[in-house]
């Protein structure tokens, strides 16, 4: 006789009363600041899809499981459920109207804004704003400000464990050393952010392919043509994935300057022919 078998149940929790986003939303800043992934947070309790869904307001968590996911974050659970505050609100708006600014190459009103938001904050959204304020004086060539901003954002991702930031704050350190003509520096804390990407704290192949395009120009100032060459070439080859022309015409042109240093005249034209 065939034996007898149960099915499986699965529980399925009804929500009761309207989704909360601003809990989900917190959740997704907080994993984000810690360098942790989707499926980090959830470990074996819960599903990656389960994490996405409660971090876009698409369901919601019970009580046990807030307790779980306040405790892999490192926050008590009443401030896990409790919603971002007004000014919480205000300082994330001015952080992305300052972001704006920056990328439309409104360097002057972005540091401004960030110098004015960076005394109303604190914690996190403290040290991002220093960061942006330090990205708006590296692009008005004044990196010597930007320096001193970025230790202090350093310092402040790395207490907070916020690792995805502190990569991409090592890599602006990187910048403003090298503006400064200090490229020892900017080589030393650009290897640190490659050392974050390899070791899984920001996962970012844009900014593996600046890092690349970062070290080949150091590696020139300072003579080590071969490691130049060998950083141009990564750099080259993550550019065709990303298929970015604009990119690649620069690194066609920067292997082209390489290749002439080292004699090798006939590649130095090709690449020359190509960046065009």
């Amino acid at each position: 006789m065939p034996i007898a078998t149960k099915s499986k149940r699965t529980v399925r929790q009804k929500a009761k009363g309207p989704i909360d986003p601003g809990v989900g939303l917190k959740i997704r800043e907080l994993r984000s600041s810690r360098g942790m992934t989707q499926a980090e947070l959830a470990g074996p309790d819960f599903t990656k899809g389960f994490i996405s869904l409660l971090e876009t307001g698409r369901t919601r968590a019970s009580l046990r499981a807030a307790n779980i996911l306040a405790g892999r974050l490192g926050v008590d659970l009443t401030d896990l459920l409790s919603a971002p505050t007004a000014a919480e609100q205000d300082q994330e708006f001015m952080l992305l109207r300052a972001e704006q600014e920056l990328r439309a190459g409104g360097h002057e009103v972005a540091a401004q804004i960030a110098s004015q938001w960076t005394k109303r904050s604190r914690g996190v959204l403290r040290a991002r704003f220093q960061r942006l304020h330090a990205r708006a004086l590296i692009e008005s060539s004044r990196s010597p400000e930007a320096v001193q901003l970025l230790d202090q954002a350093v310092r402040s991702f790395r207490s907070l464990g916020a690792k995805d930031l502190l990569a991409r704050t090592l890599f602006d350190l990187a910048r403003a050393h090298a503006r400064l003509d200090t490229p020892g520096e900017a080589v030393r804390y650009a290897l640190e952010a490659e050392h974050a990407l390899q070791a899984g704290d920001v996962i970012d192949r844009t900014l593996e392919l600046d890092i690349h395009q970062v070290l080949a120009g150091l590696y020139v100032r300072l003579g080590d043509l071969s490691s130049a060459d060998l950083r141009a070439e990564r750099a080259r080859v993550l550019a065709e994935d990303i298929a970015d022309p604009n990119v690649l015409a620069k690194l066609y042109a920067a292997l082209a300057m390489t290749r002439f240093e080292q004699g090798d005249k006939e590649t130095a034209l090709a690449y020359a022919r190509k960046s065009l």
